[in-house]
């Protein structure tokens, strides 16, 4: 039996995330204060707007877990049952040189063409061996899960700019396979730390910004998936109305207009009290003025997020939520959402675990973020692997007993697809655990995981 409360506060700082803690607990329990309860061992509490850190689960004793090692510049995906991370960079000692490590200086610079990923049922991070050509470029690229496939664009190797990529290359997850698809038109030229957004329903991708390490943009290039050609949108004219040419911004979509949020330059990082926003209709730049977060004080000041780049960001819905980043000075903790028909600013009331820059973010479908690795210290240039989560909304009640049967059970993942499902498991949660991850031909009697058909792949293709 699964007992669960809610106690929901006010939050005037973010109205539509409020304070709710559920509590699950094996029976009803009397006679205990809240205290008491919440240091319980055996009771799960369900807590949004709580950063808890993701470590690997040894469910089997003589299991030695591998997990990835610290870097920064890559980026991370996830579907609902897993976290993929792809590529990035760490600086490391002279004397732990690889073979592969490239050496300046006092220290040697790596690059990591990697594919990792976690499985939250299972809780552990998993090597993907992968087949075909994977991208060499793979710090400060893009990154974007559609269905099945793994989409991969631009990106840098070392020394940063000295070889930059303008390919778009795919990974099937279900066969593990890298592929370069070819394409047709004007491509974006080469570069780095561009932000890129799909828009599923028309089949489009979008290239916004970026740099060759020698020069920055903001031009807008377009790629039809259906035709595979490129279009260019928009070319910088220098009009007062355009954005600053820029990298290691971050974008929001809501189906007609991308927002761009911070980013900068080697030196720079941009404000975020006025937000470009691009009309893919009029093809056109306009700036919005934000409006800033209060405290329910009166008189009191707006308060608006510092100018910043290399910050996490993840969307919900009309929310776009930031996070970290840095202004070539300091590194930030802070977590804020904008409501984009509003444009309206909250900081949310928790700070981040550690500053964190050139880290990654995504988000389940049930508004759980996931942060991963970054750089923690500007002058050690010091990186992390650690891994969080925070959700930034209260989820259905069936993702609730769902995060509660995971804490109860760390079993879960040795348990056959069969007996889950006479337990009483809906399908879709043991979806999640049986393949996982998804490589390969699925276990039998599993449902179709994906169903994007959104790159048809040609035997002519790389």
């Amino acid at each position: 039996m699964v007992l669960v409360t809610m106690k929901r506060a006010n939050d005037q700082e973010s109205p539509c995330i409020g304070r709710s803690q559920t509590k699950y607990s094996k029976a009803p329990r009397s006679q205990h204060s809240q205290e008491s309860i919440s240091n319980d061992p055996n009771t799960f509490y369900f807590k949004p707007l709580v950063f808890q850190e993701l470590k690997n689960q040894q469910v089997c004793p003589s299991t030695t877990a591998q997990v990835p090692e610290p870097r920064s510049g890559h980026r991370i995906v996830c579907d609902d049952a897993n976290l993929y991370s792809f590529g990035g960079y760490l600086e490391v000692n002279t004397d732990v040189r690889l073979p592969t490590d490239i050496l300046q200086g006092r220290h040697t610079q790596r690059l990591f063409k990697e594919l990792w990923c976690y499985n939250f049922a299972e809780g552990q991070w998993k090597y993907l061996p992968t087949a075909g050509k994977a991208p060499k470029e793979v710090a400060s690229h893009s990154a974007i899960l559609y269905g099945n496939f793994l989409i991969v664009f631009g990106g840098t190797g070392v020394p940063f700019g000295g070889s930059s990529s303008n390919k778009m290359n795919i990974c099937d997850l279900r066969s593990l396979t890298w592929r370069t698809i070819n394409t047709t038109g004007e491509a974006p030229t080469p570069q780095y730390g561009q932000s890129v957004v799909l828009d599923s329903t028309t089949r489009s991708f979008y290239v916004i910004g970026g740099t060759t390490g020698y020069g920055y943009s903001m031009d807008i290039y377009k790629l039809d998936l259906a035709k595979r050609h490129w279009e260019k949108i928009f070319v910088s004219r220098g009009d007062s109305l355009e954005p600053q040419p820029r990298y290691r911004h971050e974008v929001a979509f809501d189906g007609d207009n991308i927002y761009i949020l911070g980013g900068g330059t080697a030196r720079d990082a941009y404000e975020l009290k006025t937000v470009p926003v691009f009309n893919l209709k009029d093809r056109e730049w306009y700036m919005l003025k934000t409006k800033g977060s209060l405290s329910g004080v009166l008189n009191s000041t707006p308060r608006f997020p510092c100018p910043r780049k290399c910050q996490g960001s993840v969307q919900k819905g009309e929310d776009v939520f930031i996070c970290g980043g840095y202004d070539s000075k300091y590194i930030f903790m802070d977590l804020w959402k904008l409501h984009l028909p509003s444009m309206q600013w909250h900081v949310l009331p928790v700070t981040m675990p550690m500053p964190l820059y050139f880290h990654s973010t995504s988000i389940t479908s049930g508004g759980c973020m996931y942060i991963f690795g970054g750089v923690t210290h500007i002058i050690n240039s010091t990186r992390t692997n650690r891994v969080f989560k925070i959700w930034l909304a209260v989820p259905k009640l069936k993702e609730m007993c769902w995060e509660a049967l995971l804490y109860y059970r760390k079993d879960i993942r040795q348990r056959s697809r069969t007996y889950l499902l006479n337990t009483g498991i809906p399908s879709e949660f043991v979806n999640r655990v049986h393949p996982a991850p998804p490589g390969g031909q699925p276990e039998l009697g599993v449902e179709e995981k994906w169903d994007s058909d959104i790159i048809l792949m040609d035997d002519n293709e790389n």
